[in-house]
């Protein structure tokens, strides 16, 4: 959203509205399905299967007309006045084995192949970086299915902010 010119084209659905409900720490999870897709040059941000929220004109990013060959997912946690950062997720670090229930989690990365076929395909570990700026206050851990075979290629993340706890993590 850093990119001036987003078209909004959804009055009831924004992007940065709040999603509810919400998963609670080790108990129910709720997953919401985020897509952005290039059609006819544009950008677009879609929810569910189909809600457009909006898209990036082609002409505001003439070096993907043709698409792209690297992607990025993350997320910036940045202090308020009072210098202190957020909470990220359920305000807990991911544990090691990557159970989705208690740190946030991104599930189900795909990326599609080739603009003629549409073709989805998962990532893979060889061509994957992970990073987190502050590991005091974030962290993720990049997993191939978090410990479920419904989660296929994920990650989980999070972290309690607080003072100092400016992060970037993607």
């Amino acid at each position: 959203m850093y990119c001036q010119g987003f078209v909004q084209v959804n009055p009831s659905h924004h992007v940065g509205a709040p999603l509810l409900p919400t998963s609670t720490y080790e108990g129910q999870q709720y997953d919401y399905q985020f897509t952005i897709i290039q059609i006819e040059g544009n950008w677009w941000v879609l929810v569910g299967e189909n809600l457009g929220l909006g898209y990036w004109p082609k002409e505001l990013i003439q070096n993907l007309v043709d698409g792209a060959d690297q992607i990025a997912w993350g997320g910036i946690a940045q202090p308020s006045i009072d210098g202190v950062s957020p909470m990220l997720g359920s305000g807990h670090k991911p544990n090691e084995n990557g159970d989705y229930n208690e740190g946030c989690y991104i599930r189900n990365i795909q990326i599609i192949s080739g603009a003629a076929t549409n073709t989805y395909v998962l990532p893979t570990w060889d061509n994957t970086l992970s990073y987190s700026s502050n590991t005091s206050c974030y962290d993720l851990n990049p997993n191939v299915n978090c410990g479920y075979d419904m989660m296929e290629y994920c990650f989980t993340f999070g972290g309690p902010g607080g003072p100092n706890c400016e992060a970037t993590i993607f």
